[in-house]
């Protein structure tokens, strides 16, 4: 479904989600550096993950407890990359750069304009920062070590159930160009500006395939209702509770959301 267009099609699973030199640089010796390290650190503990939390899944009954703590920890990885390095991500972290650079051109040119000649004034006023030196400059950003655990640990810290839906057949869980769902449990908003991982009242949800999602709620959520269900699969004949997911998803996706017709 592409919601720019208000118009849904079918295609292979090869054409969505894919822009060519996504995460391609200049300013590194190797311009597929992050291709290579989203390629090492991420990619290849996805199949794994999956597979795992399904299998687990798929033998397990109501109520039972599906996740460890090296599965939490994978997941984990496998959200905050996805949460950090989309489209949508990226189009968040141009907004803010871009008003971050024109404000601080005009406290330098405020402050400092006597002691410019015409040259560095004219460098200032033409300054263009546009999405490919963004791309540059969030990628070590947002992939920093110390900042990824951080965020990690935020994650690590709530209360996690996976919500399994027996209706999958009819209303399937659907995913989209940007999966990860912020919601917060009072506005009932899904935007960045009012969500975050540290924040008490954002609930966060992550789609694993169409029977299959996880929600992350902090501990005194729901007046701590949900902690006694932590680490546990709660298996879920209601598929409202899945249309309303499936209606955040395409609420907060940057422009396309995706679901198999099996």
């Amino acid at each position: 479904m592409d919601k720019t267009k208000s118009k849904l099609y079918i295609t292979n699973i090869k054409n969505i989600a894919v822009e060519k030199d996504f995460y391609r640089v200049d300013r590194k010796e190797d311009e597929f550096y992050w291709e290579h390290y989203y390629a090492e650190n991420i990619e290849q503990i996805i199949f794994t993950t999956f597979k795992k939390l399904i299998s687990v899944c798929t033998l397990s009954s109501d109520n039972s407890f599906v996740l460890d703590d090296k599965l939490k920890l994978n997941l984990a990885k496998i959200i905050c990359s996805q949460l950090l390095r989309t489209k949508k991500a990226r189009e968040e972290y141009f907004k803010i750069g871009k008003i971050t650079t024109d404000s601080v051109i005009k406290k330098v040119e405020k402050e400092y304009k006597s002691l410019f000649n015409e040259e560095m004034i004219s460098y200032l006023d033409s300054y263009d920062y546009n999405k490919k030196l963004n791309r540059e400059i969030s990628l070590p950003i947002i992939n920093d070590e110390n900042r990824l655990k951080k965020f990690i640990n935020f994650l690590l810290q709530r209360c996690w159930v996976v919500f399994k839906n027996v209706n999958a057949k009819k209303g399937p869980i659907v995913t989209s160009d940007h999966p990860v769902i912020y919601y917060d449990i009072l506005t009932k908003r899904t935007d960045w500006g009012k969500n975050g991982l540290g924040r008490s009242k954002t609930s966060i949800f992550f789609p694993i395939n169409h029977k299959l999602i996880i929600g992350l709620y902090t501990k005194d959520m729901y007046y701590n209702e949900m902690s006694k269900y932590d680490n546990r699969m709660l298996v879920i004949d209601d598929i409202p509770f899945f249309m309303k997911l499936n209606r955040l998803q395409y609420e907060q996706c940057h422009r396309q959301v995706y679901f198999s017709f099996k």
